[in-house]
């Protein structure tokens, strides 16, 4: 059975980098909807870019250490 190999963390001074709601389910391993609900409930820390919410660098950098 394959080993599932860990995502990379964003780099710390990533910047403006932000990550759409299907990154952030990949990086994750959460369903496209468990994203979006972490969204709506305020789990997951999100800005808006024009019509999108997207999840800023040092977001998803928190995610990926501490968890959701």
């Amino acid at each position: 059975m394959p080993t599932k190999t860990a995502k990379p963390l964003p780099a710390p001074d990533a910047g403006d980098r932000v990550y759409r709601v299907e990154e952030v389910a990949e990086l994750t391993g959460l369903s496209l909807s468990g994203v979006r609900k972490m969204f709506n409930d305020g789990r997951i820390r999100t800005i808006h870019l024009g019509t999108r919410r997207v999840v800023p660098a040092d977001e998803m950098r928190r995610i990926l250490t501490e968890g959701v």
